[in-house]
């Protein structure tokens, strides 16, 4: 499943080049933050630190060390989630403990709207 990266779906301060083996999929380069989604091998996904044993979770990488945001934005790739019974989206999110995450701000911006975490 060449074509199910992560880092296809969330657009983070990386992008990515063409990949023939997906040929509708337009290269990318990247949103401009200082910020990257996903591993650049495979499994892509983290199977390490997850929620349940069946899932993978999303590694983030970012880097504030500048007056920059870091920021990775979902692009659903023109899906109606309704169409299929979901009508709520959780998120969980975990910090390495070695990291100073004590200055930076954590939020989720939905429909333009930002909620902090």
């Amino acid at each position: 499943m060449p074509c199910n990266r992560i880092y296809y779906a969330w657009k983070d301060g990386a992008g990515f080049t063409e990949n023939e083996n997906c040929p509708t999929l337009e290269p990318y380069s990247g949103n401009g933050s200082n910020s990257y989604v996903g591993y650049s091998d495979p499994p892509f996904g983290e199977w390490e630190f997850v929620r349940s044993d069946s899932t993978q979770s999303m590694p983030f990488y970012y880097d504030n060390d500048s007056d920059e945001i870091s920021e990775a934005t979902f692009v659903p790739a023109l899906q109606d989630w309704t169409k299929s019974g979901i009508t709520s989206l959780s998120l969980y999110f975990r910090t390495l403990e070695e990291e100073d995450n004590d200055a930076a701000q954590l939020y989720l911006k939905i429909n333009d709207t930002q909620n902090p975490l």
